[in-house]
């Protein structure tokens, strides 16, 4: 409910508002979302020990037994 007002309110030291600022700064740049998700991943060079994990950030994991 707040929302609206708080937008459309002038600014003390700058002319406009932050609705006005938006809608000539930021919209003109705005493009469409890409059509597929992003996929966070982190890679990291790691040499198994010998019981076929490796540590991760504190977690471990298994490494098949042919790439030990």
């Amino acid at each position: 409910a707040l929302l609206e007002p708080l937008n459309t309110r002038a600014f003390r030291r700058l002319p406009g508002s932050r609705h006005e600022a938006f809608e000539t700064l930021d919209r003109p740049a705005l493009r469409p979302l890409p059509a597929t998700a992003f996929q966070f991943a982190q890679w990291k060079r790691a040499k198994p020990n010998i019981d076929y994990h490796v540590e991760f950030d504190g977690h471990y994991y298994s490494v098949p037994y042919a790439l030990a």
